[in-house]
C-alpha cells in the first residue's frame, strides 16, 4: 500500500499554511496581499496581438529579445544602457534565485548568504536547499525596515536586500547605500537589490546610482515592477543589472533567452504605449492607500513606519481591542480583528500589513471599513 513521504510534524506545518492562507467565509476586508488591477489596456493589446500571431512572436523575439531588460529599465528610471544588463521574461521572480546563486558558486562551495527579513523568503528557502549557511536579516519597526552594514554577518558571501523594502515600503537614502556598498566593495562579497516597486524613488535613493560609482564591488539590481500593475495575472518581465563579472556569470548559471513572450510584451507596452496609464494606476493606489490609513488612523491604529512606494500600510499592533488584551502581538491582533470584525491582515511580528482593496470596487469598501470600526475601542 502506497503512504505519503511527509511525516506527521510536515503534514501538520503544510496544512497549517495553507488554513493561514485561505480567507474564510466571514471575511468582509481582505486587506492581506498585494491587490492589484488589470493589467493596463495597452499590455493586453500587445500580448493578444502575440498570442493570435505566430509570426509576430517571432519577430518580436528577433528584433527585442535581447533588449528586454534595457528597455524595461529606461522605462522605470530614465537609466540608458549605460551597464552590463541581462533580462529574463519569466511567469515569476522564483527562476531568478537558483540562478543567483549558481553564478557565486553554489554547488561546488558552500559558504554563507544573508537576505532581509521579511520579504525575500523565496531567496532564503532556495539557499537552504543548496546546502548553503544562511542568516536571516530581520528589519524591524525599530530599525525604521533600513540595513546597517554592521548587522550583516561577515563571513556572507552573497547579500540580498529589497529596496523599496517589503511591506513597508522604506527607501534607502544615498547615503545609506553608500556606506553598505562600501562595506561590501571592502570585504569582497556580492550585494543584490531586488527591486519590485513600479513606482518613482527619490533623486539619489536608487542602488544602482551608488553601486556604480564602486568601481570593486560586485553586484546586481533585480527590477521585479510587475506585481504594481497586474502580477496577480501573471504578468511578469524581471529586468537585472549590475556589474560586468556579475552579470556575465548570471549568463553563465542558465538560459537568458526570452520566454513568455505574450506576457513580456505587454509588460513593456504597459511601461512604454501606456507610460500614462501606467502611471495613472499607480497614483491611484498610492491614493487608494492613503485613504485607507486615514481611515486606520481614525480607528485608533498608530503607523509603524510612513507607507512609500505604493505596498502596504505597516501599523503596531496594540496592546488591547475593545478591552481584550492582545500583548502587542500582530498574530493575535489580526484573529481578533478577523473573528470580530472581518477584517484581516498580515502579521510581521509586533506589526501588521493592510493594503488597499481592488480599486474597481470604487470607494465604498473604504466607509463600510470605517462605519464597522466606529465601535472599536484599540489601546496601546
Amino acid at each position: 500500500m502506497r503512504r505519503s513521504w511527509l511525516d506527521r510534524e510536515t503534514t501538520g506545518n503544510l496544512n497549517a499554511a495553507a488554513a493561514a492562507a485561505a480567507y474564510p467565509e466571514s471575511v468582509r476586508f481582505r486587506l492581506a496581499g498585494l491587490t492589484v488591477p488589470e493589467m493596463v489596456l495597452s499590455g493586453r493589446r500587445a500580448a493578444s496581438l502575440m498570442l493570435s500571431s505566430p509570426m509576430a512572436a517571432a519577430e518580436w523575439q528577433r528584433k527585442y529579445g535581447t533588449r528586454l531588460a534595457q528597455r524595461l529599465v529606461a522605462a522605470i528610471t530614465g537609466m540608458e544602457n549605460e551597464l552590463a544588463v541581462e533580462g529574463l521574461a519569466v511567469p515569476a521572480i522564483a527562476p531568478v534565485w537558483p540562478r543567483l546563486l549558481l553564478s557565486c558558486g553554489a554547488g561546488t562551495s558552500r559558504f554563507w548568504t544573508s537576505s532581509m527579513n521579511p520579504g525575500l523568503e523565496g531567496f532564503t528557502w532556495m539557499a537552504k536547499q543548496c546546502g548553503l549557511w544562511h542568516q536571516n536579516i530581520n528589519c524591524t519597526s525599530e530599525s525604521d525596515f533600513l540595513l546597517f552594514p554592521e548587522v550583516v554577518n561577515k563571513s556572507s558571501k552573497l547579500a540580498v536586500v529589497s529596496f523599496p523594502s517589503y511591506p513597508s515600503g522604506t527607501t534607502m537614502t544615498r547615503d545609506a547605500w553608500w556606506e553598505l556598498c562600501a562595506a561590501f566593495e571592502e570585504t569582497g562579497a556580492r550585494l543584490v537589490n531586488y527591486n519590485a516597486s513600479a513606482s518613482p524613488q527619490p533623486a539619489g535613493s536608487s542602488f544602482h546610482e551608488a553601486a556604480s560609482e564602486f568601481a570593486h564591488l560586485s553586484w546586481l539590481e533585480i527590477y521585479d515592477p510587475c506585481a504594481m500593475i497586474g502580477g496577480s495575472e501573471g504578468w511578469s518581465l524581471v529586468a537585472i543589472i549590475g556589474s560586468d563579472d556579475f552579470v556575465a556569470d548570471f549568463k553563465l548559471a542558465g538560459r537568458t533567452d526570452p520566454l513568455y513572450l505574450p506576457m513580456a510584451a505587454g509588460v513593456l507596452a504597459a511601461f512604454e504605449e501606456g507610460a500614462v496609464e501606467t502611471a495613472t494606476v499607480i497614483t491611484e493606489r498610492q491614493a487608494v492607500l492613503s485613504d485607507l490609513c486615514q481611515v486606520l488612523s481614525s480607528a485608533g491604529l498608530k503607523l509603524s513606519v510612513k507607507p512609500g512606494a505604493g505596498y502596504h500600510a505597516l501599523w503596531l499592533a496594540p496592546k488591547t481591542l475593545d478591552g481584550e488584551e492582545v500583548g502587542n502581538d500582530a498574530r493575535v491582533f489580526n484573529e481578533v480583528m478577523l473573528n470580530r470584525y472581518s477584517v484581516r491582515g498580515f502579521a510581521f511580528g509586533k506589526t501588521i500589513a493592510y493594503s488597499p482593496l481592488d480599486m474597481r470596487g470604487g470607494d465604498e469598501w473604504l466607509t463600510q471599513l470605517s462605519e464597522i470600526l466606529a465601535g472599536s475601542e484599540i489601546g496601546y
